[in-house]
């Protein structure tokens, strides 16, 4: 049921103006990019790799926000000046939809680059992308991931090992 309403949520918001159109310049996008949210899986696993991608975005002189469960209590995020985009379990409806109070605090936000790093093919994280202002959108391949982002890696066993990755990669390009 849960991939039922998945399905018709991707199709029925599809035609959003938020969501990713077409091909977009990459050309020195972490250069030009000074604001970053982070997505957070919504499972605890990988957590480790996620948060310690979201500490080498900001140790390069980047403001990060992640996206987190109020549930979770990361020194780490402190001690980087990282803020924190905090949700409840009550902001998404049992099938993981994001309820309307969730979407509207996301939509009143901008941001130069937002980085999905959700695994999940069907993943509630990786909905909310295309709430808050912004021309970059990167994640993993997943279902639909071509929905979401403009920039998609594919991703490996190891979450750990692709969130190193995609570090590496978009301090290239």
């Amino acid at each position: 049921m849960k991939k039922l309403i998945y399905k018709l949520y991707v199709k029925l918001r599809r035609k959003s103006k938020n969501f990713t159109a077409g091909a977009v310049e990459f050309n020195q996008l972490l250069e030009h990019s000074s604001e970053i949210l982070v997505l957070l899986p919504r499972s605890t696993e990988g957590y480790n790799g996620a948060i310690d991608f979201a500490v080498n975005l900001s140790k390069l002189g980047k403001k990060i926000t992640v996206f987190l469960s109020f549930l979770i209590n990361v020194n780490e995020l402190r001690y980087n000046d990282i803020k924190k985009f905090e949700y409840h379990d009550y902001e998404f409806t049992k099938s993981g939809i994001p309820r309307k109070m969730l979407v509207n605090r996301l939509k009143q936000k901008k941001y130069d680059l937002i980085i999905d790093l959700d695994r999940d093919d069907y993943s509630s994280v990786s909905l909310l992308t295309v709430y808050p202002v912004s021309v970059h959108r990167v994640g993993f391949r997943k279902l639909y991931s071509e929905k979401f982002y403009n920039f998609i890696l594919a991703a490996g066993q190891d979450n750990a090992g692709n969130y190193d990755k995609l570090f590496e990669l978009i301090k290239r390009i």
